[in-house]
């Protein structure tokens, strides 16, 4: 229970933190909303006044802080400037988008760097484990602006193999159930017609791909740093005494064990995924809530970005939070 109520008292204190620096620092970014809503010609000292008035941009910079955290307890996160559409509502239906692909691009690094990371510690300091780890820091220190047009022009410009943006072909058209593509296009198509199914994989695939090389890299490691620590405690060697196979010992002593303080990191990591999705979703016009935050900082529109950036941190507390009572549930050492 006193767990519990610490980690929700962090959440409470995060989520306030967050808010003031998402209202400050979008104020102190340079440029005007109202000169944006209205155009430099049509600003007149009226019109100008008026449109402050409006936004609530007149009041002082306290007060529109208690109104602002006010409005959001109370389910008002605002009207974008540019759309007149609800913040919320326009942040739902990109959500779908975003969480598709961090999921495809978490299942890429998962289903590699993990079983990398095993392969490595087995392989300690011989010729594959420095060729492993050599690959996954390569890959962690390359750049998403740099590794997404690099592999655009020779999977999909060199190659042809992939599409270059979006999320299906311009031809293709679907009803939106719910949002996920991958679903909807199998909840459309015909069993004997996978044609919009596989269309939607390709074009996720890439994009997946450019942003899980990070998740592959940083996975491999800590597995293989988490493996090598596991196999040298004393329980794995008086299995290996016991005369049990070795993969046995690795499987139900070694990857089991790693495997939990392996969980926070994963965590960590589905954060990353999705602050990663502002880069990767601008390079590979993935129509989701990081391309969508990223023109809306160029427009200077306060509300979407205000409510953009406390709704993707509450999203990355919460995953994190439901990872601590899982890793709370999965180590027994934390209840006593």
């Amino acid at each position: 229970m006193i767990f519990l109520l610490q980690k929700t008292l962090q959440v409470v204190v995060a989520f306030f933190v967050i808010s003031f620096f998402a209202f400050i620092l979008v104020r102190l970014a340079p440029g005007d909303p109202v000169l944006v809503l209205v155009g430099e010609r049509g600003a007149d000292p009226q019109t100008y006044k008026e449109m402050q008035q409006r936004l609530g941009l007149d009041k002082p910079p306290v007060v529109q802080y208690a109104l602002f955290v006010k409005n959001l307890f109370s389910g008002d996160w605002g009207i974008s400037i540019v759309s007149k559409e609800s913040v919320l509502k326009e942040f739902f239906q990109r959500l779908p988008a975003t969480l598709e692909l961090a999921f495809m691009a978490f299942l890429f690094g998962s289903l590699i760097g993990v079983p990398l990371g095993i392969f490595a510690a087995i392989k300690r300091n011989t010729f594959w484990d420095y060729s492993c780890m050599s690959l996954s820091l390569l890959g962690y220190s390359m750049p998403i602006f740099w590794w997404g047009p690099l592999l655009i022009l020779f999977f999909s410009i060199t190659l042809g193999i992939t599409p270059v943006s979006g999320r299906l072909d311009v031809f293709m058209d679907i009803p939106f159930v719910t949002g996920f593509l991958l679903i909807d296009t199998l909840l459309y198509g015909e069993f004997s017609d996978f044609s919009y199914f596989f269309s939607a994989l390709s074009h996720l695939l890439l994009t997946s791909m450019a942003m899980g090389t990070v998740a592959l890299a940083f996975l491999s490691r800590m597995t293989r740093a988490n493996m090598i620590e596991v196999l040298g405690e004393d329980y794995v060697k008086t299995a290996k005494a016991k005369g049990l196979p070795f993969w046995r010992v690795v499987i139900f002593h070694g990857i089991r064990n790693a495997s939990i303080p392996l969980m926070t990191s994963a965590g960590l990591l589905i954060g990353q995924q999705i602050t990663g999705a502002l880069l990767t979703e601008t390079i590979f016009s993935w129509p989701g809530i990081g391309k969508w935050l990223v023109k809306s900082v160029e427009a200077r529109d306060y509300p979407v970005v205000q409510g953009g950036i406390i709704l993707i941190a509450g999203m990355i507390i919460f995953v994190n939070f439901i990872v601590d009572l899982l890793y709370y549930w999965a180590d027994p050492r934390l209840r006593k």
